[in-house]
């Protein structure tokens, strides 16, 4: 692979470790379920245009390094060279020298339910469930539709604490919307909602009323303890 011009390549489930791509020209090339790691030559590769480089990718490559290991910078370069996005970068390296698991949780919430974030977020890592969070006022921007797409995308499972202050926020339509579509892409259940109050039951909003018809809706009033999450 030396040298070589390689344009739209499909890498699915491929054994790379020792094959060299010392100032090989990538086009387009798409790399599904395949290690990264022990790669010859990987920080030389010439990218001639982005390649598109899958989560499961990521999940092996990682699991397949330690954190100390010659071979992550060299695997960083690569992946910004290709076009990969800082966040997968990043969920990338959180996930080094971890062995490969298959639920990971992302908590969406509003600043003002801080605190049940908190408790939620404590109790899952605890029984050994990934969590990421975000908060409301990280979502603003241009960027806004595409982080949302970023946090389902990465995690199994999307988790959306609904309360008085977070329905009446045009993210959340968002998030559930970006949900569905991707149960409906991949017939898995992404779209976890738990409430705080009765605002998503109250409310008229047509994402309110898919969720109270195809979604048991985990009932947390304000105040649960931490305890009374785990019974759950």
């Amino acid at each position: 692979m030396s040298e070589a011009d390689l344009d739209q390549i499909y890498f699915f489930m491929t054994n790379l470790s020792g094959t060299d791509f010392s100032r090989a020209q990538l086009a387009q090339c798409l790399f599904l379920d395949t290690s990264l790691a022990r790669i010859k030559g990987i920080s030389d590769i010439i990218h001639r245009h982005l390649s598109h480089i899958n989560v499961r990718t990521l999940e092996i490559t990682a699991a397949d390094l330690t954190e100390d290991s010659a071979d992550q910078y060299g695997i960083d370069i690569f992946l910004e060279g290709a076009g990969v996005a800082k966040e997968y970068i990043e969920f990338f390296r959180s996930r080094i020298g971890q062995p490969i698991r298959f639920y990971s949780a992302f908590i969406s919430y509003s600043t003002k339910d801080q605190a049940f974030s908190d408790r939620l977020y404590a109790d899952l890592r605890q029984q050994g469930i990934r969590c990421w969070r975000d908060k409301e006022d990280l979502k603003i921007g241009d960027k806004f539709r595409r982080r949302i797409n970023d946090a389902i995308r990465i995690h199994d499972k999307l988790l959306v604490v609904l309360s008085q202050d977070s329905v009446k926020s045009a993210w959340v339509e968002d998030e559930v919307e970006a949900a569905f579509e991707r149960e409906c892409r991949d017939g898995n259940t992404v779209l976890f909602p738990i409430r705080l109050d009765d605002a998503v039951m109250d409310s008229d909003a047509a994402w309110a009323a898919s969720i109270r018809r195809t979604r048991h809706i985990g009932d947390f009033p304000k105040g649960k303890t931490t305890t009374n999450i785990r019974s759950r």
